[in-house]
């Protein structure tokens, strides 16, 4: 592919814009850039001349971290840049034969060095060469200059950097009109290939690309916790990464889910526990106490599996006993034949399915995932059980999982896995 002819871009008027809006445009300068080291993944052993994907690797997790450290910077993601910047995987790959991809790994080092404290190549100017240098590199500079007609369209200087620095990612990364470069997105579209011939190790990276381009970043939240993953999940590679983030991004919705719950149970949350156990008591006590017993006898077929990691067996029985408590729980609340559901029940109970919603969600969702737990997953009739409790309560299954079942047309393996994901109710509920 050859570079684009134009080198002419002016972006002297850069130098007037606050540093810290200078960062974030020459961080969307660099994103615009990334999915060509995507699309020359290595997806087979066939595949010998790409860059390393370690390599490729290395270069996201150090240019994400630096866009997060353009709108919420402080020391310990600046130390997780230093880390990435001098990780082994972290390499100029213009020696392997492809200069377009040094250029980017080059523009992407140079933005970092940049954004770290003490370093020497500090200007802008640096990040501008290694970018007008690369493959689409007049391309992403004429968009700089986009960028700064709409954030600055009659003065140099932003009065609210911090809330300019988001702002500026809110817009599309190929805006004003401006079409996206045909082999850009050809490139796009092979790295897109090349995830999914690698079993979807790269998603995130794709998404994240993308959300950016559409000018709708990720949950930012969301993007500082997956490059402050530890460093031990980075030298394993895009899969423990992937895995890591998966963890990282269920954990993350719970806590979203949760924040905003008052301590106390809503007028509408009791009101559900009410009619729910005045229809389905017997069967919900039923119902938990068969799936105390499966849980029984899969913490006993856990401690007997002298195969698995100490510490995996260890984490396991740790959420055996605790979910074993937690039903034990439910029954100790559920009032006894013929009586009456006292208010303080009800809102007992209330509170109870609250973190029952989290424990289905979360900590079950992960151990009953083969690619988490492998052999020592949650078995599919524990999961179908938990999840029935949960609609004798009233909540919402998804629809076409229990048609899959009706009719035979589903596995219950696959029918668990859906009942497994939040509903896009759960968000209005308790209002």
């Amino acid at each position: 592919m050859d570079h684009d002819e134009s080198k002419d871009v002016d972006l002297s008027s850069l130098d007037d814009v606050p540093v810290d809006i200078q960062n974030a445009l020459l961080s969307r300068a660099c994103i615009r850039m990334v999915p060509m080291l995507g699309s020359e993944l290595r997806t087979g052993k066939s595949f010998l001349l790409e860059p390393p994907n370690d390599t490729v690797l290395g270069a996201f997790r150090a240019l994400a971290t630096a866009t997060v450290i353009t709108v919420n910077d402080d020391n310990d993601l600046k130390r997780q840049l230093m880390y990435a910047l001098n990780s082994e995987c972290f390499v100029d790959d213009a020696s392997h034969g492809f200069q377009d991809h040094g250029n980017c790994i080059d523009a992407i080092r140079q933005l970092s060095e940049k954004l770290l404290p003490g370093t020497f190549l500090a200007e802008a100017d640096y990040v501008l060469e290694a970018i007008i240098n690369s493959i689409y590199g007049s391309h992403a500079l004429d968009r700089v200059q986009s960028d700064l007609n709409i954030l600055c369209p009659d003065q140099p200087v932003l009065t609210r950097p911090s809330a300019s620095q988001r702002s500026s990612y809110e817009l599309p990364l190929w805006n004003d009109g401006w079409l996206i470069p045909e082999t850009l997105e050809l490139d796009v579209a092979t790295f897109e290939a090349n995830s999914r011939a690698v079993d979807g190790k790269w998603q995130y990276w794709i998404d994240w690309y993308q959300s950016f381009a559409m000018g709708r970043p990720l949950d930012w939240e969301l993007q500082r916790r997956v490059v402050m993953i530890e460093e031990k999940f980075w030298n394993f590679g895009a899969g423990a990464i992937a895995a890591e983030i998966e963890r990282i991004r269920k954990e993350l919705e719970q806590q979203q889910r949760t924040a905003h719950t008052p301590i106390e149970p809503t007028e509408h949350e009791v009101s559900l526990i009410e009619k729910s156990v005045v229809q389905n008591r017997d069967a919900i006590v039923v119902s938990t106490a068969g799936l105390i017993e499966q849980v029984e006898a899969f913490r006993e077929k856990i401690r007997g599996m002298n195969s698995l990691e100490a510490e995996l067996r260890s984490e396991i029985l740790e959420f055996t006993d605790y979910f074993h408590q937690h039903l034990q729980q439910l029954l100790a609340s559920l009032p006894q034949p013929n009586d009456d559901l006292s208010e303080e029940r009800a809102g007992r109970i209330a509170l109870w399915l609250r973190d029952y919603k989290g424990v289905l969600w979360t900590k079950l969702a992960h151990y009953s995932s083969p690619e988490n737990i492998a052999e020592a997953s949650v078995p599919t009739g524990i999961v179908l059980t938990a999840t029935g409790i949960g609609a004798m309560f009233g909540q919402p299954l998804a629809g076409a999982a229990v048609g899959g079942l009706i009719t035979n047309q589903m596995k219950s393996s696959q029918a668990a896995k859906e009942f497994l994901k939040p509903t896009d109710t759960e968000g209005t509920e308790g209002k």
